[in-house]
């Protein structure tokens, strides 16, 4: 909850840079204004940022099943894009042009060729087959904390934030298969090995896990059993 109200209040923000006093019409999402056409450098850094890149919430703008993409910068930690996805676009017609017509009554935005420009920001609006055959995105990009991703993107800093975060996820999976050996067998197994084979341990009922991944510096993970309790980290390269 804590996570989405930030991204509500954040979200809310961006209607100050471009919405003057939109037309509310009788059928209007509740809250219109969590999704707006965005100012230049509008974002701003993502507040107590998730461990992630991508942060998914709902967001009911145009129907129930909308989905809101948050894309935060790796290493600055900036908002620089937000995608709204809509699976199931109401009513007949160009469903492109039914959501182009919706964004622009409420934001006041005239669309060309399926994109909206604004000082510092670019929205476009395309079809996102992946959710459906009718599913469109929206997107709305701040062009100077783009350039900002870009230059971080395919930096060493980002690379070893990345790889501390996959390191991460996969200890965090090893440990839960680990504690569910031992609930079953009463112990933890020797090797890490146990987890997929069979170490002839009674009430064994794996494998716990699909593989024992290398990390992300290309290493094995380093395991200890500790008598009733383990250890379980990596080493840097």
């Amino acid at each position: 909850m804590k996570i989405l109200s930030a991204a509500l209040l954040l979200l809310s923000l961006l209607l100050l840079t471009a919405c003057n006093d939109p037309e509310v019409t009788p059928d209007a999402p509740a809250a219109p204004e969590r999704i707006s056409a965005v100012g230049s450098r509008s974002f701003g850094p993502y507040p107590n940022p998730p461990d992630t890149e991508t942060l998914i919430v709902n967001e009911k703008f145009m129907t129930d099943d909308d989905v809101l993409q948050i894309h935060i910068s790796p290493v600055t930690r900036l908002v620089w894009r937000i995608d709204l996805i809509i699976p199931q676009v109401p009513g007949d017609g160009d469903h492109l042009d039914s959501v182009e017509n919706f964004i622009s009554e409420k934001f006041n935005l005239a669309f060309s060729g399926h994109q909206a420009l604004l000082p510092g920001t670019r929205i476009t609006v395309e079809y996102e087959y992946s959710y459906g055959p009718q599913a469109v995105r929206c997107t709305f990009t701040d062009l100077a904390d783009e350039k900002i991703f870009l230059a971080e993107n395919d930096s060493p800093q980002a690379a070893d934030i990345r790889r501390n975060r996959q390191a991460r996820r996969d200890i965090l999976l090893l440990e839960d298969s680990l504690r569910q050996f031992q609930l079953d067998t009463g112990t933890y197994p020797e090797t890490l090995d146990g987890l997929l084979h069979d170490p002839g341990i009674p009430n064994w009922n794996g494998p716990y896990t699909d593989t024992i991944p290398a990390d992300p510096w290309g290493n094995a993970y380093i395991y200890r059993k500790n008598g009733n309790s383990f250890e379980l980290f990596c080493t840097k390269n």
